[in-house]
């Protein structure tokens, strides 16, 4: 039996700015050149300062905010649309681009249109006009997880995240049948086993997925396999526990599945059980082979003793 639960729902920062310019509201930096006092958040020197040190200030403040996380995030479940905040009164233009990616633009509006740059991404003209920047993704998906940047002309006003609820799946199972992971991303992934119980297995990463590679744990190479799905083959009771399927670079949870196994160990292979101690079961062939090479001794045996006693003198 299997039934899958999705939680979350779309939330964003408050209070947004409607310019924070590169750096976060915080670490703005103000300078007048040649001579002013130059600001750094709440921090002022009160002395003039060179237009070298406020650009320097700048570059510095700057770069420790693309360093930060973003101001605020969105949470939504899979497939549903997301909204990410922004707003702003852009002169010439205003555009959406990825935060590590800023050359790549997602979506923009001038003052007589709006386009979609990329498919699935989208911003809404009459809205713009009035001052409202929020990019609209119709469709988010695992691999849009990432912080998005709006842009005035070529200024950063604001920096918001998108997250997505990990899928959640519960799965009974009889000893002996296989479990099913559904790799819902072609980025590598590593699939996370956290056992119930101090009687189960240890906790811990048991196998690694790239594109078409799989790389398990000795004690699951016997039984992990990999097409459109990673199977893992005989589940028994001590394998019960949560599965998670986790993003390998941006350590975030695709999946989540919680497994219950029920009934005794079934092993139906003939090589040995990397779980126990048992060895190998005997195939019946080998049982029936045994038999017969006995019985064929024991004739030969027979014919001899007869023969060795018509031999002997009465």
């Amino acid at each position: 039996m299997m039934e899958q639960r999705t939680r979350g729902g779309a939330g964003a920062g408050t209070g947004l700015p409607k310019w924070a310019g590169p750096a976060r509201a915080s670490q703005r930096v103000a300078c007048t050149l040649p001579f002013s006092s130059c600001q750094l958040g709440s921090l002022s020197v009160m002395h003039s300062c060179s237009s070298a040190l406020c650009v320097l200030i700048l570059l510095v403040s700057t770069f420790t905010a693309v360093l930060e996380s973003c101001f605020s995030a969105v949470k939504v479940k899979l497939h549903d649309s997301a909204v990410l905040p922004c707003s702003g009164r852009c002169s010439v233009w205003g555009r959406w681009t990825a935060l590590n990616n800023p050359d790549d633009v997602l979506a923009e509006c001038n003052q007589t249109s709006c386009r979609s740059v990329k498919e699935g991404y989208q911003m809404i003209h009459d809205q713009y006009l009035k001052g409202n920047l929020s990019l609209t993704i119709t469709d988010a998906v695992f691999s849009q997880r990432t912080c998005y940047t709006c842009k005035c002309e070529s200024h950063n006003i604001w920096d918001v995240s998108l997250q997505i609820d990990p899928l959640s799946t519960t799965v009974q199972l009889e000893s002996g049948e296989s479990l099913f992971l559904k790799i819902e991303i072609s980025d590598p992934v590593e699939v996370i086993y956290n056992s119930r119980d101090d009687s189960g297995h240890p906790s811990g990463q048991i196998c690694t997925v790239d594109g078409r590679s799989l790389e398990c744990h000795p004690e699951y190479t016997q039984r992990a396999s990999l097409t459109s799905v990673l199977e893992l083959r005989n589940m028994i009771p001590s394998d019960s526990g949560d599965y998670s399927i986790v993003d390998k670079q941006k350590k975030e949870v695709n999946h989540i599945y919680t497994v219950t196994v029920k009934g005794r160990p079934a092993i139906t292979y003939d090589q040995p059980d990397p779980r126990t101690d048992n060895g190998a079961t005997v195939p019946v062939w080998a049982l029936g082979l045994a038999g017969a090479v006995i019985a064929g001794l024991v004739l030969v045996i027979v014919w001899l003793r007869r023969r060795y006693q018509r031999n002997q003198p009465l």
